[in-house]
């Protein structure tokens, strides 16, 4: 009898201990892979000229080159460069039609979709603006 019980506990700690191990073991791996995506090497890497993601709101003001938008939560200033493409898209009749207008011609108001990427020092620039007219 002693003989099983002394089994049982053995088997019952190894148990324990390969768990124990198999979730240190993926917290481990966890973050290690957190770790990968924060680091600024990939920010720095000549590789990768900028990053870009698309920012779509209502202008609520525009300045020179820079357009000020209005989302669900928060306003955002972006700043463009002079070589920024500016289109308006409408849609007649069920056929969509793209002008290219300049930066100036954007009003406040006009719901836009702004294209801009963050370059290696971290500015963050319009790239392209799509302006979606009624």
């Amino acid at each position: 009898m002693k003989k099983t019980t002394s089994t049982a506990l053995i088997i019952i700690s190894a148990l324990i201990l390969i768990s124990f191990t198999s979730g240190f073991s993926y917290w481990l791996g966890k973050k290690s892979i957190e770790e990968k995506f924060i680091t600024s090497e990939l920010l720095e890497s000549k590789l990768i000229p900028n990053w870009t993601a698309e920012i779509t709101g209502k202008v609520l003001e525009i300045t020179r080159y820079t357009l000020t938008l209005e989302g669900e939560e928060e306003n955002l200033t972006i700043p463009a460069r002079e070589e920024v493409i500016v289109q308006r898209v409408s849609i007649e009749k069920e056929e969509k039609q793209v002008e290219e207008i300049n930066f100036k011609d954007i009003k406040t108001g006009e719901t836009v979709r702004v294209k801009i990427g963050i370059d290696q020092t971290g500015k963050i620039w319009a790239i392209s603006v799509i302006v979606f007219s009624k």
